[in-house]
């Protein structure tokens, strides 16, 4: 039996890399174990630097033990039986913006003797860069009327990736004033996207749907994290961009102003009308500002013009409801109201309205 030690330091700086993890699998049997490096970067598999028999392959600190084979652990012993043995330095927090070593074979041959692998050296990864854009999905502008189904698109530019990883873009909507995440329903607005990189140089879209009803005259920022996937089990954020006041990860949500233009007229389309038992004024609407899809009811009532109050026949104010789904943002829907207008001569009557979201 033998060992393996070795030294973890980064490029440029030959900064000492610690609890930076390596995995070392035998090629004969497919035993794998991991070793970690300590505060000096330096990592080894013998006794006398940690008992094979403390957290025996527990791989999380540079205090465990480690030992290859069926035997019980022996500090008399090496860790490591006669083999060949793979290393792969494994990502983590310490070598993040690190180009990691490739994996490499080392033979352990010779008993109770120790390996020496030397300094093992992390290049510099050229850093990954973000740019940003947030608009509104359906027309590209950066204001975006409130509404039940908001649907912003941030489209994100990537510089420095390394083509064929895996990557994860995590994004969520921040309320800019508040500087706080957006809830809806007590839930964040988020999403995620994950590819493959074929280029250093790509640009991707992440669409975030919610609704935005009551957030009108809110400004949103969208903020997104990106994730080496190399290792699903332990995702490595590489870069990120979250600034509150970046005006392209911005969209303005407006209020929704619905405006209304009416014409009461007879059925003919005159506006007078012979007084009689059988009036009919039919109201001619025409709504801007509707949302797509969304369910209106128009309420309408007649009023006394010269007394500034409600018409009423029998002790019953004459009123009539219209119900619609809007299918387009601009309507024009027509509501009658019919009633005796017999002792109505010489009256002016004036429609009033009210748009109700149902």
């Amino acid at each position: 039996r033998g060992d393996i030690e070795g030294v973890k330091i980064g490029a440029g700086t030959h900064k000492r890399l610690a609890g930076v993890p390596f995995r070392i699998t035998s090629k004969t049997t497919g035993e794998s174990h991991i070793v970690v490096t300590d505060k000096n970067g330096q990592f080894s598999t013998a006794s006398s630097w940690a008992s094979h028999k403390v957290n025996t392959n527990a791989g999380k600190s540079s205090e465990d033990g480690v030992w290859f084979g069926t035997s019980e652990p022996d500090d008399s012993k090496g860790a490591l039986l006669y083999d060949t043995y793979v290393i792969e330095e494994l990502k983590c927090d310490s070598n993040a913006g690190f180009k990691l070593i490739p994996a490499f074979e080392v033979v352990v041959s010779r008993n109770k003797v120790t390996v020496d692998l030397g300094t093992l050296t992390d290049e510099y990864e050229k850093e990954i860069t973000i740019h940003t854009t947030a608009t509104d999905k359906k027309t590209g502008e950066k204001m975006i009327v409130a509404g039940k189904d908001i649907k912003i698109v941030d489209k994100v530019t990537f510089d420095g990736l390394e083509a064929g990883t895996k990557y994860k873009l995590s994004g969520w909507q921040m309320l800019k004033e508040e500087n706080a995440e957006l809830l809806i329903d007590g839930k964040r607005v988020d999403s995620d996207y994950t590819f493959t990189a074929d280029s250093e140089k790509m640009t991707v879209e992440v669409t975030y749907s919610f609704d935005g009803s009551a957030l009108g005259g809110q400004n949103l920022v969208t903020f997104e994290e990106l994730y080496d996937m190399s290792n699903p089990k332990e995702p490595v954020k590489v870069a990120e961009h979250k600034d509150i006041n970046d005006d392209g990860q911005t969209v303005l949500i407006t209020e929704r102003i619905i405006k209304i233009h009416t014409t009461a007229t007879d059925k003919n389309g005159k506006k007078e009308i012979e007084a009689g038992k059988d009036v009919t004024i039919v109201d001619k609407v025409t709504l801007d500002g509707l949302e797509v899809g969304t369910k209106y009811k128009l309420s309408g009532w007649q009023m006394l013009k010269e007394e500034n109050a409600e018409l009423l026949i029998d002790g019953k104010k004459v009123s009539n409801d219209y119900e619609f789904t809007a299918d387009n943002e601009k309507m024009t829907v027509e509501i009658a109201f019919t009633f005796d207008g017999s002792s109505l001569g010489g009256k002016s009557l004036v429609t009033f309205e009210e748009l109700y979201d149902m």
